[in-house]
């Protein structure tokens, strides 16, 4: 279980990891900290800390369940996180009450059992922690952040369809280094 606490912590690099199965039918979604996933798929070892999501569902779900933001919440909060950046005293009292709605919010999307939704919500506060305290960092997490949302939005609501332009938005959300296609 991941935690979002107002104290800075270690780093991670969390992974989002999606394979298929034609012959069954399936799609395998498993998202943790990097070497334990690699861990999990390679050797098939059990590193249950590190894994925060691992479920085998029947191929399609991940597109059919994906999570939905038409009202751009994602970007309001994490437009708040960042404006307050730079207003932030150091002191435990303050930083906690400031981030208090915003951590509530991570939480409950976390919690949602929807990956897409949890794993955003995880490298948000991964990259929050990345970008506090750095020169620019506000501008630096809302470009980063900005790219992990954008296919949240771009969604045909109608008739609940994929359109083109969603899956280049989910393509062009991540970053060349950051996304690896093995088929």
């Amino acid at each position: 279980m991941y935690e979002f606490t107002s104290k800075h912590k270690d780093l991670s690099d969390y992974i989002f990891l999606l394979t298929f199965d034609k012959k069954r039918k399936t799609e395998r979604i498993i998202i943790g900290e990097a070497v334990a996933v690699r861990l999990r798929l390679e050797k098939n070892m059990d590193v249950e800390s590190e894994i925060l999501y691992d479920e085998t569902r029947p191929l399609g779900k991940l597109l059919v369940d994906f999570e939905l933001d038409p009202e751009k919440e994602w970007h309001l909060n994490a437009s708040y996180l960042a404006d307050n950046f730079a207003g932030w005293k150091p002191t435990k009292n303050v930083k906690s009450k400031a981030l208090k709605p915003y951590i509530k919010f991570l939480q409950r999307k976390y919690e949602s059992g929807e990956p897409s939704a949890l794993f955003a919500a995880v490298k948000t506060w991964e990259d929050y922690w990345r970008c506090f305290g750095i020169a620019d960092g506000s501008d630096v997490f809302l470009g980063r952040v900005a790219k992990l949302y954008k296919p949240f939005f771009v969604f045909n609501e109608r008739n609940r369809l994929w359109e083109i332009k969603a899956t280049r938005a989910l393509s062009s959300a991540l970053f060349a280094d950051e996304s690896q296609v093995d088929l």
